[in-house]
């Protein structure tokens, strides 16, 4: 019976100690992929962001080489 018992703990154990690092190990990898993403999302909008200033920069002055 105490066999039983202590093999049924253990399980439990067992189980909770996997449930945490595997929640934990996903909340890593969703960080981790969030971050990337985020990265990623800043990189094309600071490109976008530069290469609408350049061309309003361009245009000023081709405008003023024009007059």
């Amino acid at each position: 019976m105490y066999v039983v018992v202590a093999e049924f703990i253990l399980l439990v154990v067992a189980e909770f100690i996997l449930l945490v690092v595997a929640e934990f190990t996903l909340l890593v990898v969703a960080e981790f992929i969030l971050l990337v993403v985020a990265e990623f999302i800043l990189l094309v909008v600071a490109e976008f962001i530069l290469l609408v200033v350049a061309e309003f920069t361009l245009q000023i002055v081709v405008g003023a080489l024009h007059k």
